[in-house]
Protein backbone atom coordinates (compact mmCIF):
# COMPACT_ATOMS: atom_id res chain seq x y z
CA UNK A 1 0.00 0.00 0.00
CA UNK A 2 1.34 3.41 -0.82
CA UNK A 3 0.86 6.69 0.89
CA UNK A 4 -2.04 7.83 -1.80
CA UNK A 5 -3.75 4.80 -0.35
CA UNK A 6 -2.72 5.59 3.16
CA UNK A 7 -4.36 8.59 3.44
CA UNK A 8 -7.77 9.65 4.21
CA UNK A 9 -10.13 9.97 1.60
CA UNK A 10 -11.92 13.36 1.51
CA UNK A 11 -15.99 13.06 1.46
CA UNK A 12 -17.66 15.51 -0.98
CA UNK A 13 -18.68 18.67 0.93
CA UNK A 14 -15.79 17.73 4.04
CA UNK A 15 -15.56 21.23 5.87
CA UNK A 16 -12.18 20.17 6.06
CA UNK A 17 -11.01 19.38 2.31
CA UNK A 18 -8.03 21.55 1.16
CA UNK A 19 -6.95 21.10 -2.79
CA UNK A 20 -4.02 22.43 -3.30
CA UNK A 21 -3.07 22.63 -7.60
CA UNK A 22 0.25 22.25 -8.01
CA UNK A 23 1.26 20.41 -5.35
CA UNK A 24 4.54 18.18 -6.67
CA UNK A 25 5.61 22.17 -7.40
CA UNK A 26 8.15 23.72 -4.78
CA UNK A 27 5.20 26.47 -3.03
CA UNK A 28 2.60 23.56 -3.21
CA UNK A 29 4.83 20.19 -2.00
CA UNK A 30 5.65 22.88 1.04
CA UNK A 31 1.81 23.92 1.60
CA UNK A 32 0.55 19.98 1.10
CA UNK A 33 3.47 19.36 4.07
CA UNK A 34 2.41 21.93 6.42
CA UNK A 35 -1.69 21.62 5.47
CA UNK A 36 -1.81 17.78 6.36
CA UNK A 37 -2.09 18.49 9.88
CA UNK A 38 -4.80 20.35 9.94
CA UNK A 39 -6.49 19.31 6.70
CA UNK A 40 -7.53 16.44 4.43
CA UNK A 41 -5.35 17.24 1.41
CA UNK A 42 -6.27 16.79 -1.92
CA UNK A 43 -3.04 18.10 -4.05
CA UNK A 44 -2.81 17.87 -8.01
CA UNK A 45 0.05 17.70 -10.29
CA UNK A 46 0.52 17.61 -13.92
CA UNK A 47 3.81 15.72 -14.73
CA UNK A 48 5.45 15.13 -11.07
CA UNK A 49 3.44 12.92 -9.19
CA UNK A 50 5.78 12.60 -6.48
CA UNK A 51 4.00 14.73 -3.56
CA UNK A 52 4.46 14.79 0.28
CA UNK A 53 2.72 11.41 1.81
CA UNK A 54 -0.24 12.37 3.96
CA UNK A 55 -2.65 13.72 0.83
CA UNK A 56 -4.45 12.51 -1.34
CA UNK A 57 -2.96 12.89 -5.23
CA UNK A 58 -5.09 13.54 -8.11
CA UNK A 59 -3.15 13.86 -11.86
CA UNK A 60 -4.38 17.48 -13.21
CA UNK A 61 -4.04 19.67 -15.96
CA UNK A 62 -5.60 23.19 -14.93
CA UNK A 63 -5.90 24.13 -18.36
CA UNK A 64 -8.81 21.48 -18.76
CA UNK A 65 -11.44 23.70 -17.17
CA UNK A 66 -14.16 20.42 -17.70
CA UNK A 67 -11.60 18.38 -15.56
CA UNK A 68 -11.29 21.30 -13.28
CA UNK A 69 -14.92 21.54 -12.89
CA UNK A 70 -15.08 17.58 -12.62
CA UNK A 71 -12.52 17.92 -9.63
CA UNK A 72 -14.71 20.60 -7.62
CA UNK A 73 -17.68 18.74 -8.15
CA UNK A 74 -16.75 15.59 -6.43
CA UNK A 75 -14.73 17.34 -4.04
CA UNK A 76 -16.75 20.78 -3.16
CA UNK A 77 -13.57 21.76 -1.11
CA UNK A 78 -14.20 23.92 2.13
CA UNK A 79 -10.67 26.10 0.40
CA UNK A 80 -8.46 25.92 -2.45
CA UNK A 81 -4.79 27.01 -3.34
CA UNK A 82 -3.70 27.80 -6.67
CA UNK A 83 -0.23 26.72 -6.75
CA UNK A 84 0.34 25.43 -10.34
CA UNK A 85 2.59 27.17 -12.55
CA UNK A 86 4.54 26.47 -16.19
CA UNK A 87 8.09 27.68 -16.35
CA UNK A 88 8.09 26.93 -20.05
CA UNK A 89 7.86 30.70 -20.94
CA UNK A 90 6.13 33.62 -20.17
CA UNK A 91 3.31 32.54 -22.88
CA UNK A 92 2.82 29.37 -20.85
CA UNK A 93 2.12 30.67 -17.79
CA UNK A 94 -1.12 32.30 -18.48
CA UNK A 95 -3.51 29.27 -19.01
CA UNK A 96 -1.73 27.94 -16.15
CA UNK A 97 -2.60 30.79 -13.80
CA UNK A 98 -5.01 33.20 -15.46
CA UNK A 99 -7.25 30.96 -16.76
CA UNK A 100 -7.29 28.39 -14.09
CA UNK A 101 -8.61 31.16 -11.87
CA UNK A 102 -11.16 32.58 -14.25
CA UNK A 103 -11.96 28.90 -13.87
CA UNK A 104 -12.70 28.60 -10.07
CA UNK A 105 -14.60 31.88 -10.20
CA UNK A 106 -17.22 30.77 -12.81
CA UNK A 107 -17.39 27.91 -10.78
CA UNK A 108 -17.80 29.53 -7.02
CA UNK A 109 -20.38 31.99 -9.36
CA UNK A 110 -22.26 28.71 -10.30
CA UNK A 111 -22.38 27.04 -7.01
CA UNK A 112 -22.61 29.47 -4.54
CA UNK A 113 -20.94 30.09 -1.27
CA UNK A 114 -21.38 26.91 0.39
CA UNK A 115 -20.54 24.93 -3.18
Amino acid sequence: MNADEMAPRPMRGDTRTLLITGGSGYLGRHLVRRATAEWQVVATYFSHPDLPAGCQTVPLDVRDGPAVARLAADLRPAAVIHTAYDMTSPEAMRPVIVEELATWRRLRRRWGRGW
